[in-house]
């Protein structure tokens, strides 16, 4: 009967996973779905970012403030250390917050995806396309780290005895006794 359950269990694990693939497997099968009814249509499809490489760079700006989410600050920090996405029609002053407030609303922090919606913003701001934009993206953006660096420092400094050449100072000397 052992054998039997774990069968059973093993047989269960397999549809399930059949009828419920994880997330990566299921955009890959959505793409290839997608690119079939292109070409039965005539058409070619568009080409797209890597979902899981954008999440990537979602993730690891929000994780240099230890959140989960994305708020303005690091929306700006990705802004600006991106090459080459700040240019006359997409400022950094006026542009990253604009975008940031038509996206987010009244929100404080935004998922992967209206971070996605800011993109197709800033890409229609720029007159590009977003398969451009996200590719710019992925390609540049990066988290550098502009901290204060420690300095070798020492704590303290031993003081050096005070002395005259010649003179010796002694306990008599120093009351005025003159003993």
């Amino acid at each position: 009967p052992h054998n039997v359950l774990e069968e059973m269990r093993v047989e269960l694990e397999r549809v399930h996973s059949w009828r419920h693939p994880p997330r990566k497997e299921r955009s890959k099968r959505k793409r290839a779905a997608r690119v079939i009814q292109a070409r039965w249509r005539g058409t070619e499809l568009k080409p797209e970012v890597d979902r899981d490489a954008m999440e990537a760079i979602f993730t690891d700006f929000c994780r240099v403030y230890r959140m989960a989410d994305m708020n303005n600050t690091i929306w700006a920090k990705l802004c600006r250390e991106t090459k080459g996405l700040l240019d006359d029609k997409f400022t950094r002053d006026s542009g990253i917050d604009m975008v940031w407030t038509r996206c987010a609303k009244t929100n404080k922090t935004v998922g992967f995806p209206v971070f996605e919606h800011m993109l197709r913003e800033v890409a229609g701001l720029k007159g590009m396309d977003l398969f451009q934009l996200e590719s710019l993206v992925v390609e540049n953006a990066k988290v550098k780290q502009s901290g204060t660096k420690a300095q070798n420092v020492k704590f303290y400094e031993v003081p050096k005895p005070k002395t005259t050449k010649g003179d010796q100072i002694d306990l008599a000397s120093m009351t005025n006794t003159g003993r």
